[in-house]
């Protein structure tokens, strides 16, 4: 009697601790959802199907492929080189200012 007494509490520990794990998974996925940026603009299709996005005018590392209708936000513009620093899924990355559209 006492073994199923023990193993009774066992199972209730382990349950509060998978709904308190939830409950926690939940919250900061919430807030995970609530410091992503508004998107801005959306992404021209281009004729080979995707856009490279790169970690620099300078560094042409790709860091994100985009295909067209793709939504992102801009942050910054380098006007001299009509070059866009934009933000999709938590990475950022620059790409030719030409090739994004404002969301109306």
């Amino acid at each position: 009697m006492e073994a199923k007494a023990n193993s009774n509490s066992i199972a209730f520990v382990i349950l509060v601790i998978i709904v308190f794990s939830c409950a926690a998974f939940s919250y900061f996925k919430s807030r995970e959802a609530v410091n992503q940026p508004v998107p801005t603009h959306t992404v021209k299709s281009s004729s080979t199907g995707y856009i490279n996005v790169f970690k620099s005018y300078e560094d042409r590392k790709i860091v994100i492929t985009l295909t067209g209708g793709e939504k992102v936000t801009k942050v910054e513009e380098d006007a001299s080189n009509d070059y866009c620093k934009i933000v999709y899924r938590d990475k950022e990355g620059w790409l030719n200012c030409e090739l994004l559209d404002p969301i109306s």
